[in-house]
């Protein structure tokens, strides 16, 4: 159990690609991203001359991050070394944490409890290039946070409004959390919207360890933020109108070429 007091980023990188496989039909997918697509295996989708993954940890490491912790299937991780999710990202320390079962957002963070120690953290989803300044003022905070993305971020990054309904609207006042709406059925393009950016200590591992499954079975990060909030913690909101780009269909494979090959992206180099 490392003890470092520097934050570490936990990146939730197991996904099954569900949405990414049904949609490769009829999608602009060279022959390197239809294999990767067809066997479900988003992080290691080449976009803009890298896996998708590198783009994600470049970011996490251009923020000021050192080390991170992939959460991954049991089948990643047994993938050889240079190709498993952040094997060719440097200057980053990356290693894994097996989530054995595909079993929620806030079980792939439980996942990772050994591994981050008494570490302050960042949890990220493996399928969005998040901007560096708003990671870098995640990193800054002195306790819990989440990022608010706008609108704008949202359309900057090429996320179509119908899909942005399906995101989690924040419930913000005075720049703290009051509350999470999952699914909301009426968008307000005014709220800022979750992209599971958040920072935390170990208290939220305490939420999830007292948590129960959700209606569809699965242990759901947002339920884990509800339990602690209801402990006391309290969660800092940072607004970000900067692009954050997210892989989900083969169809945004295009679009993202052109956006993270663009003047100014951050490399790995």
């Amino acid at each position: 159990m490392t003890a470092t007091r520097d934050p570490v980023a936990v990146v939730l990188a197991r996904g099954a690609s569900r949405r990414l496989r049904a949609s490769i039909a009829g999608a602009t997918l060279d022959d390197a991203q239809r294999a990767a697509a067809t066997a479900g295996r988003k992080p290691m989708v080449p976009i803009a001359g890298r896996p998708w993954i590198d783009h994600v940890l470049g970011r996490v490491r251009d923020a000021g991050v050192s080390r991170a912790i992939a959460v991954v299937s049991p089948e990643q991780a047994a993938d050889p070394v240079g190709t498993h999710p952040g094997a060719t990202v440097d200057r980053l320390d990356v290693e894994l944490a097996v989530q054995a079962e595909p079993r929620g957002t806030a079980d792939a963070v439980r996942a990772a409890r050994v591994r981050v120690g008494d570490a302050p953290f960042v949890v990220l989803n493996g399928d969005n290039v998040y901007p560096v300044a708003a990671l870098r003022a995640l990193l800054a905070l002195g306790g819990p946070g989440v990022v608010g993305f706008t609108a704008e971020a949202l359309a900057g990054g090429g996320i179509p409004i119908e899909r942005a309904r399906a995101f989690a609207q924040l419930d913000v006042e005075r720049d703290r959390l009051q509350g999470i709406v999952e699914k909301p059925q009426q968008f307000d393009p005014a709220a800022l919207v979750g992209m599971n950016a958040w920072r935390f200590d170990a208290r939220i591992f305490d939420a999830i360890d007292g948590l129960a499954p959700s209606p569809r079975g699965e242990w759901e990060l947002p339920d884990a933020v509800r339990r602690s909030m209801r402990a006391g913690v309290d969660y800092a909101v940072i607004r970000s109108s900067d692009p954050v780009f997210d892989l989900t269909h083969a169809d945004d494979v295009a679009g993202l070429e052109a956006r993270l090959a663009a003047p100014g992206s951050p490399t790995d180099g």
